[in-house]
């Protein structure tokens, strides 16, 4: 469409109500900078009692600024969409944010294993979900999340492996619900071991607990990474 234009607040007021819009970018106008909050609240980031809040998720409907509250109408998910550029994400686990999948060590050797670690920015935690589901590093596009042994049984680990086309076990699917399944296998997800702290990343049976569900946030890059954000009352 156009990268120049920004959303805005009408009137760059916060009062309840506001209508939400699209105008020119303007680096002096603090009514266009926003912070996408872990909770997946979207605040003004000159007010952080006042939420982006959508008054109805059956259709299509007005999207102002109302107080933020816990409520599922005033938070969002930022869905990367499939391009041609490098979009890089941190996968946090939904069952503690402060966590991330992390290639152990940084090393993209073939067979390292992929682990829970705390979220630090680092390149070993930064993830580019292609459109045929490849999960690249961000160390290496030519290395991919992998299956060891190329095995959907319960405990198999996750580790990295060299990218090849004919490998099943490297396609992956992150569904709306935040679980990331094999695409040859729905009834089987990457789950976490711990969520206090450090620890294995593992194919488990699908179920609905938060250790089995991933949150894709984008890494600030020098690429137009692009989104949907998706309603989390309605995804």
């Amino acid at each position: 469409m156009d990268s120049n234009k920004c959303v805005d607040l009408e009137d760059q007021s916060t009062e309840s109500g506001t209508q939400i819009i699209i105008w020119d970018c303007d680096d002096n106008s603090e009514s266009q900078q926003w912070s996408h909050q872990d909770d997946g609240t979207i605040q003004p980031m000159f007010d952080d009692t006042m939420c982006i809040d959508i008054k109805t998720v059956e259709k299509e409907g007005e999207i102002r600024l109302r107080a933020c509250n816990n409520q599922e109408d005033k938070k969002w998910r930022a869905v990367p969409v499939a391009a041609p550029v490098l979009c890089l994400v941190e996968l946090k686990s939904e069952a503690n944010l402060n966590m991330c999948f992390d290639l152990s060590w940084a090393d993209t050797d073939n067979g390292n294993i992929i682990h829970l670690w705390p979220c630090n920015g680092t390149p070993a935690q930064h993830w580019h979900i292609d459109s045929n589901g490849y999960i690249r590093s961000g160390l290496d596009s030519n290395k991919c999340v992998d299956l060891e042994d190329q095995s959907t049984e319960s405990g198999t680990q996750i580790i990295i492996r060299d990218c090849d086309d004919n490998f099943k076990s490297q396609q992956w699917s992150h569904q709306d619900d935040g679980t990331i399944q094999p695409m040859f296998d729905d009834t089987m997800c990457i789950d976490i071991k711990t969520v206090e702290k450090e620890g294995e990343i593992r194919l488990r049976a699908c179920n609905n607990q938060e250790d089995k569900k991933w949150r894709a946030v984008p890494v600030a890059a020098p690429v137009l990474c692009l989104v949907e954000l998706k309603s989390e009352a309605n995804l």
